[in-house]
């Protein structure tokens, strides 16, 4: 998915272009994520499904797979680059999943190919974009 970035703020090392970026999602929830070392320019367009990185915390498999009940396709920014995903697993080996605004691969956590297909809980401690 391409999307073109908003709004950028380098106020952590203006020099080294470290700070945010703010760019839209598919459905048009604005996302922030962390940036370092790249001059993302306002109108810029990007590849989500290129440029677009998460760090997480330690996967617990009951919280992934039961945080979801009502099947849902969103995101929720806590704060800064932070956000809590609910999405459905498309694929596995590496295991990417469409959380409603954008598609991320979340890595090797499963090779189950009985996770294809479900509804999942995600929780994100820091968005990145990246240049591939």
């Amino acid at each position: 998915m391409k999307t073109k970035i908003i709004k950028t703020d380098w106020s952590l090392d203006e020099r080294n272009y470290e700070g945010s970026v703010l760019f839209k999602g598919k459905q048009g929830y604005l996302i922030h994520a962390f940036s370092f070392g790249l001059n993302y320019e306002i109108g810029e367009e990007i590849d989500l499904k290129e440029d677009l990185n998460a760090l997480h915390s330690e996967i617990d498999l009951d919280v992934v797979f039961s945080n979801n009940p009502n099947k849902e396709l969103k995101i929720n920014h806590i704060k800064n680059w932070e956000y809590e995903c609910y999405g459905r697993i498309l694929q596995i080996n590496p295991v990417i999943v469409d959380f409603g605004e954008f598609i991320l691969e979340t890595g090797n956590w499963t090779n189950d190919n009985r996770a294809i297909g479900e509804h999942i809980y995600w929780k994100i401690d820091r968005l990145e974009l990246y240049f591939t």
